[in-house]
């Protein structure tokens, strides 16, 4: 029970820095398009 929980406390801390990390390039990426492209 409790090897279950420390696996799933770590799969979801990597899911979750996965999901911050993606959300944090894609608005870098926007950042840097509305940089290049002014409109």
């Amino acid at each position: 029970m409790l090897r279950f929980f420390i696996v799933s406390f770590y799969d979801w801390c990597f899911i979750l820095e996965n999901v911050l990390l993606h959300n944090l390039s894609h608005s870098i990426r926007n950042i840097c398009c509305q940089i290049k492209e002014p409109k």
